[in-house]
């Protein structure tokens, strides 16, 4: 079919030259989908894996997805469409499989364009079946989730976060990972314990419905566990403060790993509805069951985790900070929680101290943290109004100061590690993990691996997205610098009246009447006009200033990029390692030069 699809299109177009064109090849041509051009324009299909059950392909640079099976997309997490899903790289590799599809995520799901999870089956949709499929450097998967990131203008800067984790974590090595560091020796090695994900256009029906981003998820095998063991436990959710004090609120985190646990009141523990675990104390619990005693088990670790920080906190009321470091170093992992903050400030993954943040174990009793749904940085908001200044964390904070959340655990790292955390950003400044100009260049790698034709076709598709709107601001009403006025503003009344000079918040933004006005909302239309050039000059003002807030001096990097002319390519502006990190100088092994009149090239240096 696809064979013929060529044949078809490339007669149509000889016949239409000559003005000959049949209504039998007419015909033919209309049922080609946007989809199956597509795949044709890049190529077409040399390698189909459909009936593959184990397919192994290098990661794409842009692939191409194809739902087919049911009209419309999921709306809810337990929408459990059934259908087909047609997975094609751009390289000519293409595979179809039996899929079933469900909306994802949480804040996310009140936007039009959700979030799609999908689990790939090899049955009758019953998902006992399924394939073995793995992509580049990935632990192998049968279910991912393609992000749409709807609030960010670039449908993928959380990506571009995760690579610089990835980054910031190289040069720990083997012990990179926390799986590594707990000693867990049969975990998969690509475990990473955090997403990663490739630009995909999404398909419905032959239909273009918009660009994604096809990732990793919070499986267990990317965590690096096994899933009947008391001793691997993830948690993902809302773990606050009063968490970590020992005020426990089951319903507003998922123990995702162990499996098949049990509730105080006998039911099995469903995590998108999660309830207290049960433990000894149940009436319903069954010491010859193996499932009750692992969920028994499972509790007491929880439990012992929110006991930790009343217990630390004791030395720091005795004044006794070096029996605090040895003893938080017992309880939590501070190589991690370290690279965690200091990634975390470049960024500004303000998102990442409550909700997001991923907590493992693998012992029961130290813990380790990884970052998770990184939506919110490079300035991009959760309510996708406008975007944040790099000089501030949130728009209504204070801005230039630094980047400290105060919960749990990150309040002992920021005030007794404040140290450590200055020496391990100069140390990341001085290996050219956190560089202005490599990671410009990320962002810059996942915008043209979309491409503009691209995104033209999914701003067309969604063209209500506020990154790509203009605001519309009534002629009654300004904007006011939120800090300080955000918290001392009142939000908006339509029957209130507002005199010359007052202010009210609206859209997260604060408005100044300049005039007085009732029943005239500040603000007609939201938005803002997102652009590579914005998130450029976003870093370079963030690195700028985190050098201040870390105490590091930019001086330190004035070491001279060595002055090799080459009479092809002119004057070298920059090196960089194998990992894309920008180098002061050449090292031994792969070198790449990049010139200044932008062409690059390899060294080897032995």
């Amino acid at each position: 079919m696809r064979y013929l699809l060529i044949i078809l299109l490339f007669l149509g177009s000889y016949v239409r030259a000559f003005g000959e064109i049949s209504s039998s090849n007419e015909e033919a041509e209309d049922n080609v989908s946007d989809f199956e051009i597509a795949m044709l324009e890049s190529g077409g299909v040399s390698n189909d894996f459909s009936e593959e059950v184990k397919i192994k392909l290098s990661e794409p640079n842009y692939a191409l997805v194809n739902f087919s099976g049911f009209d419309k997309m999921p709306v809810s997490k337990t929408s459990d469409l059934k259908g087909w899903v047609e997975f094609y790289d751009g390289e000519g590799n293409y595979f179809k499989k039996r899929v079933i599809v469900n909306a994802q995520g949480t804040s996310s799901l009140m936007w039009p364009k959700k979030n799609i999870s999908i689990d790939i089956c090899e049955d009758e949709w019953i998902g006992d079946e399924t394939p073995d499929i793995t992509f580049g450097k990935w632990v192998k998967q049968d279910s991912f989730h393609l992000k749409a990131y709807y609030t960010d203008y670039f449908r993928g800067l959380a990506v571009v976060a995760y690579r610089l984790y990835d980054d910031i974590i190289a040069d720990h090595g083997d012990m990179a990972h926390p799986w590594q560091r707990a000693g867990v020796t049969d975990a998969d090695d690509k475990a990473r314990c955090h997403p990663d994900g490739f630009p995909v256009g999404v398909y419905l029906n032959g239909e273009f419905y918009g660009v994604f981003s096809w990732q990793l998820k919070k499986h267990r095998k990317n965590m690096g566990m096994t899933k009947d063991c008391a001793e691997h436990i993830h948690l993902d959710g809302k773990l606050t403060d009063n968490f970590f004090k020992g005020n426990i609120d089951w319903t507003q985190f998922e123990v995702r790993n162990p499996k098949t646990l049990y509730c105080q009141d006998g039911s099995k523990y469903d995590g998108d509805n999660p309830t207290e675990i049960m433990d000894e104390t149940s009436e319903f619990y069954d010491p010859d069951n193996k499932k009750h005693v692992l969920s028994a088990k499972v509790k007491n670790y929880i439990l012992k985790l929110t006991s930790y920080i009343p217990k630390i906190q004791q030395y720091h009321n005795n004044g006794q900070i070096e029996e605090l470091r040895q003893e938080f170093a017992n309880y939590f992992d501070v190589q991690g929680l370290i690279d965690y903050t200091v990634f975390s400030s470049v960024v500004n993954n303000t998102d990442g101290w409550e909700k997001n943040w991923q907590w493992f174990t693998y012992d029961g009793e130290k813990w380790y943290v990884e970052p998770y749904d990184l939506d919110m940085t490079f300035g991009n908001t959760y309510y996708g109004y406008a975007v944040v200044e790099p000089e501030y964390q949130w728009s209504w904070d204070k801005p230039y100061t630094r980047f400290a959340y105060s919960n749990g655990p990150s309040t002992f790292i920021n005030k007794y590690f404040a140290e450590d955390l200055d020496k391990r950003y100069a140390e990341l400044r001085k290996s050219g993990a956190i560089n202005t100009e490599s990671l410009i260049e990320k962002v810059r790698d996942w915008y043209y691996r979309i491409g503009e034709e691209n995104y033209t076709l999914e701003y067309e598709k969604w063209p209500k997205s506020y990154c790509v709107q203009d605001m519309i601001i009534n002629e009654n009403w300004e904007l006011a610098e939120s800090y300080p006025n955000y918290l001392q503003a009142t939000d908006w009344n339509d029957s209130t009246t507002y005199k010359k000079g007052d202010m009210c918040r609206a859209y997260y933004m604060v408005w100044v009447a300049k005039n007085e006005v009732v029943g005239v909302p500040p603000c007609l239309n939201p938005g803002y006009r997102d652009s590579l050039e914005r998130v450029e000059d976003w870093i370079k003002r963030r690195i700028a200033m985190e050098d201040n807030l870390w105490n590091f001096d930019p001086k330190q990097l004035n070491v001279d990029v060595p002055s090799i002319i080459y009479e092809d390519n002119g004057e070298i502006e920059s090196i960089y390692n194998v990992n894309g990190q920008i180098i002061l100088n050449v090292q031994k092994g792969v070198n790449i030069l990049r010139y200044k009149n932008g062409k690059t090239t390899k060294i080897m240096i032995n």
